[in-house]
């Protein structure tokens, strides 16, 4: 079974374009539900928070999609 595609942001932001840009160039990406948003309610503890603000910031390609 072949490995998934990567997402063009992903594949921008990690530099996979660079690589081989022909790949990516016709690429056309499912359009966004929204941003990935604030953290959930049970995050609690100030270091969750912390993780969650650092993904948010350093993972441009998670959308609210990815929030199940």
């Amino acid at each position: 079974m072949p490995r998934p595609r990567v997402p063009k942001t992903k594949a921008i932001t990690t530099g996979r374009v660079l690589h081989d840009p022909k790949r990516f160039r016709a690429r056309v990406e499912p359009t966004s539900q929204g941003p990935l948003g604030e953290a959930p309610k049970w995050f609690k503890t100030q270091s969750q928070l912390d993780a969650w603000n650092t993904f948010r910031d350093e993972l441009p390609w998670l959308d609210r999609s990815h929030r199940r």
